[in-house]
């Protein structure tokens, strides 16, 4: 089962394109770990996971339930 899935989400600020088309699935009793160089969008697809920040195209699905940590 799919605890989180984004699909296609593309999140810009200003004219700078942080994500394009991003995709990600986790599914049940995964652990995932979020790793990249500086500027490429890691806290980002943390505070869209959270809600604290939208897409500004493409879907994002959390679990009815799911623990987020």
């Amino acid at each position: 089962m799919i605890e989180i899935g984004m699909n296609h989400i593309v999140k810009n600020f200003g004219f700078k394109k942080i994500l394009d088309k991003a995709c990600l699935e986790v599914m049940t009793g995964e652990r995932a770990a979020i790793v990249g160089r500086n500027g490429t969008g890691k806290s980002t697809i943390l505070k869209l996971i959270s809600g604290e920040e939208s897409p500004d195209s493409g879907e994002i699905s959390i679990r009815r339930g799911a623990a987020l940590g």
